[in-house]
């Protein structure tokens, strides 16, 4: 990992970073999403990530293995819907509830269906809310030429580390061959949960980290990244990549405890 905190190669990703949202392109143009979990307790440990039959749309569902022994609070926050998609409409990307908050929003356009995060607080221990939002089918704005090919637009809620303020913010970041921008939920480089300081969407723009990915299909990449993960956290990751040429979304997972 370099000095901005970006992997190279196929680095292990050092520390507790909790939950991943990130989103790329293939060296063959192909736009995804990728979500993982990492945690450091055995009943946290007790998830995976399974592909739900659409009802509206695609889903893949982050579920616990025990969920009788898990209070109901808690579970509401370790077990939820990580990706949702809609055709060539959008792909959202999160760590908790608001996937489905802000896929509701999809007839909205992309930064207008961020404004949703301004409902949703941050986790009961301070955890933040990240979400990407991609839209494969809107790429030809002004904005979109300088900043690349496709757009990813991040999303967080955070807590003020001074006080129990909530801090929104948003930013659009594009997207290039072969790399994924990506954030996490804690920052830390150690087994100690750290929180992001965030004040403003600058302070978001710089939590945002990049690799480079050398997958091809969602599964690839599913378990290239799962490969990065450290050993000792390790829970799941599941990616959502959109085939143009085939009019579909296709998915991979990598579970801990199987598929």
């Amino acid at each position: 990992m370099n000095s901005k905190g970006n992997i190279k190669g196929n680095m292990i990703v050092p520390g507790y970073k909790g939950r991943f949202v990130g989103a790329g392109l293939t060296g063959q143009a192909r736009p995804y999403v990728l979500h993982a979990a990492t945690a450091r307790s055995e009943p946290n440990k007790q998830r995976k990530a399974v592909l739900l039959p659409p009802a509206d749309t695609y889903r893949i569902f982050i579920k616990h293995l025990k969920p009788e022994t898990i209070p109901p609070e808690q579970l509401a926050e370790i077990q939820y819907n990580a990706i949702r998609v809609a055709a060539e409409d959008y792909a959202v990307v999160s760590n908790g509830e608001q996937t489905d908050g802000i896929a509701q929003d999809a007839p909205r356009t992309t930064p207008q269906m961020l404004d949703g995060l301004g409902g949703y607080n941050y986790e009961r221990d301070g955890t933040p809310r990240i979400t990407i939002v991609v839209r494969p089918a809107a790429l030809a704005t002004p904005q979109g030429k300088e900043l690349g090919s496709y757009i990813a637009h991040f999303g967080i809620v955070a807590k003020d580390l001074s006080s129990e303020r909530k801090i929104v913010g948003s930013v659009a970041r594009g997207l290039y061959l072969g790399r994924m921008y990506y954030i996490t939920t804690y920052t830390g480089e150690g087994r100690d949960i750290v929180l992001p300081d965030v004040q403003n969407n600058d302070d978001l723009r710089i939590l945002i980290r990049t690799t480079k990915m050398e997958g091809r299909t969602a599964q690839e990449l599913s378990e290239e990244f799962y490969d990065r993960l450290n050993p000792d956290y390790v829970v799941c990751t599941d990616t959502a990549m959109w085939f143009e040429d085939l009019g579909e979304w296709q998915f991979g997972r990598k579970n801990l405890h199987g598929d």
